[in-house]
């Protein structure tokens, strides 16, 4: 009978703390910070993005990426595809370089909202017969052309706040060992 009496208070002890438990949890649980998804939108097609191993987001609230335009290409089956900004509710069309319409894209942005990416020149590489991009800055609307060490392509990896660019390019020194050779075959300078 003491037994029996032990059990039943146990249990009714085990039970108000298991009641009691997640209403004591909830009150002293930390607070979480608040975050909003927000759907940026396009340039006019169906897609955009971004490159999440870079700098996309400065203290600002700017982002960079890239988006689909409305311009449909029926060469590629695609649509062009622009660098954007993005801030405030605002998405804006970075542009390209003169003669490349068809591609750019946002890649780092800096604390000054300068943006580092890569545009299409409307150049097709001899050695590879795929449009040519290089690395390019956005300061002020303005595109500049960073060129490469003589090869076709170049790609930025970062801004810094004074403006200052780092990246790789490629030269027009021929390399067996070249990822584009070894992977796939292509032929490509370093």
């Amino acid at each position: 009978m003491r037994w029996t009496q032990f059990t039943s208070t146990t249990a009714a002890v085990l039970l108000a703390i298991a009641i009691g438990t997640p209403l004591a949890a909830q009150q002293q649980a930390p607070k979480h910070h608040g975050y909003k998804v927000i759907d940026i939108g396009t340039l006019g097609g169906p897609t955009s993005g971004i490159n999440f191993d870079s700098r996309i987001l400065n203290r600002q609230g700017a982002a960079v990426g890239g988006a689909d335009t409305s311009v449909f290409d029926p060469i590629c089956g695609c649509y062009n595809f622009h660098a954007f900004r993005w801030q405030n509710g605002v998405l804006s069309d970075l542009g390209t370089l003169p003669g490349g319409e068809s591609f750019s894209f946002g890649i780092a942005i800096n604390s000054r909202g300068n943006v580092a990416g890569i545009s299409n020149n409307g150049l097709i590489d001899p050695v590879t017969g795929v449009p040519v991009f290089e690395a390019v800055t956005w300061s002020d609307r303005k595109i500049t052309n960073l060129g490469t060490l003589g090869g076709s392509f170049s790609l930025p990896n970062d801004i810094n706040s004074r403006g200052e660019t780092a990246g790789g390019a490629e030269n027009t020194i021929p390399d067996p060992d070249n990822l584009g050779g070894a992977l796939i075959g292509l032929p490509s300078p370093t």
